[in-house]
């Protein structure tokens, strides 16, 4: 998912049982980059899915992880080859 050596990445899947809704997928993860001076912004979050009860197709917190929060994560954030956009030398313009 990431193409990055030197990176410490967790994640950890859960499902949840509801009155209304079945089942709710979640994915908790947290990572950074494990250098003296990282390029990459530390990262923690949550993906929460709710699927209709009887539904055909379910997503999962995993699939809603890699297919939406990843790419954003490589690209804004120096998860991939560019680096941190939140993160600017001082004085340099935004």
């Amino acid at each position: 998912m990431f193409n990055a050596p030197g990176f410490d990445f967790f994640g950890k899947t859960g499902t949840l049982e509801s009155q209304r809704f079945e089942p709710l997928s979640l994915f908790l993860f947290g990572g950074r980059e494990a250098k003296a001076k990282p390029r990459a912004c530390p990262i923690v979050g949550i993906v929460y899915v709710e699927s209709d009860r009887g539904a055909a197709e379910r997503l999962t917190g995993v699939s809603v992880f890699a297919d939406v929060v990843a790419p954003v994560l490589r690209e804004r954030y120096g998860w991939g080859d560019k680096p941190c956009l939140l993160v600017r030398p001082a004085g340099e313009a935004p």
